[in-house]
């Protein structure tokens, strides 16, 4: 009984997508005494309720897409001081194990994902570090100036990744 999630979704604002799965979540969630399900909102007022909060849930299954992508959001959750509970498998997970700025996680462990969750209500101390880390991860790596050559070098030159592992940090 303790932590509110903060979920904000709804139809795509300009292409018809189908919400499919989304529904079902929203509907399990607003089941629950600890979820608020939220419409999407401005951006303004988004990154608002992102400062006032603790941590981000962004784990999604791996499919072809998700570990191609290198998330806007995610790193918008970093640069708010969001530690983030993300999918071990994508190039951006190897920068939050790194940089101690969240939890990578198998995304279909549902075990290993309730026992980060756990360990975010019951560790305040190491969410703020993780919060201080997430910053200075976005600072060092991820503002626009550092991150245009890289990927211009791989747009020249891609190359397959290796597979992930999940790495859990309680330190």
């Amino acid at each position: 009984n303790r932590g509110t999630l903060l979920f904000f979704g709804g139809p795509h604002p300009s292409i018809n997508i189908p919400l499919g799965t989304y529904e079902k979540i929203q509907h399990v969630l607003r089941a629950s005494p600890r979820a608020v399900v939220s419409p999407l909102i401005p951006h303004d007022e988004l990154v608002k309720v992102y400062l006032q909060s603790d941590v981000a849930l962004d784990v999604m299954r791996a499919n072809p897409e998700r570990r191609l992508v290198f998330t806007t959001r995610t790193v918008e959750y970093l640069w708010c001081g969001l530690p983030v509970i993300y999918g071990n498998y994508s190039e951006l997970a190897d920068y939050i194990s790194r940089y101690q700025a969240g939890w990578t996680v198998d995304p279909t462990d549902r075990g290993q994902i309730a026992e980060v969750v756990r360990f975010v209500l019951n560790h305040p101390d190491k969410v703020l570090e993780f919060s201080q880390n997430a910053q200075r991860l976005v600072r060092e790596c991820l503002t626009w100036d550092r991150t245009i050559d890289p990927l211009d070098e791989f747009c020249s030159r891609p190359f397959r990744r290796v597979k992930r592992q999940s790495v859990i940090s309680f330190v």
